[in-house]
């Protein structure tokens, strides 16, 4: 498997729950369902947000396409404890 980073503007990201109560990474319109643990929105937004803070790497899927999602640990965090910057690379 081949990874592929993209320069910053090269593509829309949003994340988001969607009306299922799914957490999905958003790319250029295109949504891909992220691999979170919990039985419900919180505890699924809980298990992203324990992740990222770690540093953990997150893969959402969907297209044929893998995504993983992750803090650059380098760029630090916020006076909140939000990342002040996350990478997003496309791995398949």
């Amino acid at each position: 498997m081949t990874e592929k980073s993209y320069a910053p503007g090269e593509f829309k990201t949003e994340i988001y729950d969607d009306a299922a109560g799914n957490m999905v990474l958003k790319v250029n319109g295109r949504r891909f369902a992220m691999q979170l643990t919990g039985n419900s929105v919180d505890e699924r937004f809980g298990d992203f947000t324990r992740r990222i803070q770690a540093g953990e790497e997150i893969t959402a899927t969907g297209h044929g396409e893998t995504w993983k999602v992750q803090t650059a640990l380098a760029a630090g965090f916020s006076d909140c404890g939000a990342p002040k910057q996350i990478d997003i690379t496309k791995v398949g």
